[in-house]
């Protein structure tokens, strides 16, 4: 399964990084002191609710071996480390395969050396392809406001839901790097053509037969689709949120074409289109350009807010769920 954006955590000095960089809590990350891992009935329990929410939900990280701060959610300091010699790598997942139902797929244990013979863990948990998962409590569980919480009947239907439609999700890039340098503030050039690439992923084990990708660009920058695979769709006119978006349109279509598979090349649906700016354009201190992709395909749909925005000399893309996206979407 194509995993999202996990933090390295293999060995002390990344801990102490995240340490330094007040790397906070998430709903994809939780901090548990060495303690929390052991081999009592009750802590057992725990750690297979906490893993199966993780599954349930998005996905991530559980770090076994720092103390974290209750108010800041940061973490604090590097613990003891887990000093039950009998609480292995091996018998993490020994106990995740006998008391978690179904068997959960893909988890990554690393062990980290703290130093002194003393380890912790870190956990990575992939969002479940073949859940929902069920913790030794009969119940299942979710990560919601940084806690493993039950989940309604309607969210265990819609992660049931994952096992038999796909899960799609898009990469956006600039000519397949994330900050493209404008060379135009240079130029004599009238325009620059900045190429914005577009590619599907499938995060589950059902494929997708018939995918339509609309890209849609705030109208006042000029696109090209010629000898590309989208095409230009009209404009939609200005919401509550967004100014007029330009629409450009691709499809993928099986047959003839190859439909979405989890394990399939990123490049084997690539697609792409044009960004034209302006000199005027391209000299504005503050660029901010609005991205809206929606993807629908049987059984599935989705809307994410991206932004493209100036860095210096670079055009950078604002992936969703960033400040920039979400400045960017909310003007």
């Amino acid at each position: 399964m194509p995993n999202r954006a996990f933090l390295p955590i293999a060995n002390r000095e990344d801990l102490e990084r995240l340490i330094a960089e007040g790397i906070e809590e998430s709903l994809t990350l939780e901090y548990k002191a060495s303690p929390s891992l052991c081999r009592e009935s009750k802590q057992i329990d725990e750690l297979c609710k906490d893993v199966s929410a993780f599954a349930n939900s998005a996905g991530g990280q559980i770090v076994y071996g720092v103390a974290e701060n209750k108010v800041t959610h940061k973490p604090e300091r590097v613990d003891e480390g887990v000093l039950d010699p009998k609480v292995t790598r091996e018998w993490i997942e020994q106990v995740l395969l006998s008391r978690v139902n179904p068997r959960m797929q893909g988890i990554k244990v690393d062990r980290l050396d703290l130093g002194n013979l003393t380890y912790g863990y870190c956990l990575t948990i992939p969002p479940t392809s073949v859940g929902p998962h069920q913790a030794p409590d009969k119940r299942y569980y979710k990560r919601y406001d940084l806690q493993s919480i039950p989940m309604e009947d309607y969210e265990v239907r819609d992660v049931l839901r994952r096992s038999t439609t796909p899960s799609l999700r898009v990469n956006l890039t600039l000519g397949g790097v994330l900050s493209y340098p404008i060379v135009l503030e240079n130029s004599e050039a009238n325009a620059e053509l900045i190429p914005i690439k577009v590619s599907i992923l499938n995060e589950s084990e059902t494929p997708a037969f018939h995918v339509v990708t609309n890209v849609l660009v705030s109208s006042e920058y000029s696109v090209t689709t010629v000898h590309t695979k989208f095409d230009q769709c009209g404009v939609r006119s200005r919401t509550e949120r967004l100014p007029d978006m330009r629409i450009l349109r691709t499809t993928i279509a099986s047959p003839p074409g190859v439909p979405v598979f989890r394990e399939a090349d990123p490049d084997i649906h690539l697609a792409g289109f044009y960004l034209s700016l302006t000199q005027s354009q391209a000299k504005q201190l503050r660029l901010l350009i609005d991205v809206e992709v929606q993807v629908r395909a049987p059984g599935f749909s989705s809307v994410e807010y991206w932004a493209l925005y100036k860095q210096g000399r670079y055009l950078t893309v604002a992936p969703p769920g960033s400040a920039m996206a979400l400045d960017a979407n909310t003007q």
